[in-house]
């Protein structure tokens, strides 16, 4: 029997990079998307039933719990849930801090996650074969806080604390949980940033250049093929250039 991977998320660039890894292997790719389905269709038609697209709208307590629904219906317990979930990137002074913002990115990245591992990590944590959490974080929760990202710094220091608070809870268990931490990706979140600033990162960067979507899927990707014991934040290595 075919196992079922859970992505939140599923439509972003490295979650279509990811995908596309997933595709060699036997997995039944569940993946959430909130409003842009097309690439995901895109997928679908290459193949037989093996990536299915469910619309939720992470914000809305209501809509998760019937996604969690659908899939326990359909599914069973997941081989693996991957938080890939997240709103653009936004640089703006703490005095601009907009707690409606904030508020929706905790619901879109932490809240969800949280539901929806509440709701299957006690049967993975269970299963007789090894089962994976994986929450894509950041680079800020383990480097300097940089300056003018005061509201993603705090998401994702809160995705970090609920990381380390499951891979305690659920250690020596089935489930092993990940926190994987990447520097700046180049992908569509970027969008709402001054392209200086995307400059000035990718020259900060270790090879002088933004983490590809792909990169950080292959380190998901191996996460998941060749689970290793539960931990907190695994580092996404650049692969080099073609």
């Amino acid at each position: 029997m075919n196992d079922r991977i859970l992505i939140l998320g599923g439509s972003s660039d490295i979650a279509i990079a990811l995908i596309e890894r997933l595709l060699d292997g036997n997995d039944i790719i569940v993946a959430q998307y909130f409003g842009s389905p097309e690439r995901l269709t895109q997928l679908q038609s290459r193949t037989n039933g093996q990536v299915l697209a469910e619309q939720c709208d992470l914000s809305d307590d209501g809509a998760i719990d019937a996604l969690i629904a659908r899939f326990g219906d359909a599914h069973g317990t997941p081989r693996a849930v991957i938080q890939l979930a997240g709103s653009k990137l936004r640089l703006e002074r703490f005095s601009k801090w907009d707690q409606a913002h904030v508020t929706r990115d905790l619901q879109i990245q932490l809240l969800s996650t949280a539901r929806v591992l509440r709701a299957f990590a006690p049967a993975m944590a269970k299963s007789p074969q090894p089962t994976q959490a994986v929450l894509v974080l950041s680079s800020v929760t383990r480097d300097p806080a940089p300056k003018f990202m005061s509201m993603y710094t705090v998401v994702k220091s809160a995705q970090l604390g609920l990381t380390r608070a499951l891979a305690a809870e659920y250690a020596g268990t089935s489930l092993r949980v990940y926190g994987v931490s990447p520097g700046m990706v180049a992908t569509r979140f970027l969008s709402a940033i001054p392209e200086k600033a995307v400059e000035m990162s990718a020259a900060q960067a270790p090879a002088g250049r933004l983490l590809r979507p792909d990169e950080v899927a292959a380190v998901i990707a191996s996460l998941l093929s060749t689970p290793q014991p539960s931990g907190v934040e695994v580092d996404v290595p650049y692969l080099g250039d073609d």
